[in-house]
């Protein structure tokens, strides 16, 4: 059986990703050791539906012999599976979970309810609040934006909270680090400066971008910069990665709201709805 599946290439991440996806997902921070060389189980778990399948396929049972010419990728793909076939396990339980949460939207209120504090902060009791889960290199994040812009713009009571969610790579944890502490040591209006500036970037965030972004703000980017490493922030990051863990949110973006989360890009009609206090809209 040969499937075909249609990857594009994200400038601004460096990896391959899956049409008709709408996030970008990782389940292990490690990358996988096979015979065909290194392949990142970030690959693997932004996979389309029909991938999905060639995944199954290509693996059951595994010792079938595949006739049919396969692709490098599809070769590494297999020789990953081969290695590791509890992937597939997690791939499905993973897929499993979207869909339950999806729809089953109330299932979400308790994990809402009892993560409010971290999740929103001394957000203004009673008025319209999002957190926003963020990674600066994932390109459906910067697409995302643009409509939490016009979101905002269109509703100006909302409060937006940027959760840092740093997941694709080294270059997305130094630039959350470097934001953290800017708000820090430089206060949230130079922090959503920055924030705007990394999210409207096209290219690759890393070490050397972030010098010369901070450069061009005004900053002693050597001084940012050393003040990204301390412990306080690779701590609140890794706050932030427990609380994701506890929300079933497995990518970027992701929203939250006192009546629903969104895994995934979501449209201005959707960032309406689960922004409002879940007592505001029970009598709709």
């Amino acid at each position: 059986m040969r499937v075909k599946h249609d990857f594009t290439n994200n400038p601004a991440t460096g990896l391959s990703e899956a049409k008709g996806t709408s996030n970008c997902i990782l389940t292990r921070n490690e990358e996988l050791t096979t015979r065909k060389g290194r392949f990142s189980f970030t690959q693997l778990t932004k996979l389309s539906t029909n991938t999905l399948a060639f995944l199954f396929f290509s693996v059951a049972p595994l010792t079938a012999q595949v006739t049919a010419p396969l692709s490098e990728f599809d070769k590494q793909v297999r020789a990953t599976l081969l290695a590791h076939p509890e992937i597939i396990l997690e791939v499905f339980e993973l897929l499993e979970r979207q869909v339950d949460a999806k729809n089953s939207p109330n299932a979400d209120l308790p994990l809402i309810a009892s993560n409010f504090p971290s999740l929103f902060g001394e957000a203004p009791v009673g008025l319209p609040v999002i957190a926003e889960f963020v990674d600066y290199n994932c390109g459906y994040c910067r697409s995302a934006h643009k409509t939490t812009l016009a979101f905002k713009a269109d509703h100006p009571e909302t409060t937006i909270n940027v959760i840092q969610f740093p997941i694709l790579g080294e270059g997305s944890n130094l630039a959350a680090r470097v934001a953290l502490a800017i708000k820090k040591y430089d206060g949230m209006e130079k922090y959503i400066r920055l924030h705007e500036k990394l999210m409207a970037t096209d290219t690759r965030i890393d070490h050397w971008f972030l010098t010369s972004l901070l450069s061009d703000l005004g900053y002693d980017a050597e001084t940012v910069l050393k003040l990204a490493e301390e412990e306080q922030f690779k701590t609140e990051i890794n706050h932030h990665h427990a609380l994701a863990k506890r929300l079933n949110i497995q990518g970027t973006p992701g929203f939250v709201g006192p009546s629903g989360i969104l895994r995934g890009v979501a449209d201005e009609t959707a960032l309406l709805r689960i922004s409002q206090n879940i007592n505001s809209t029970e009598g709709e």
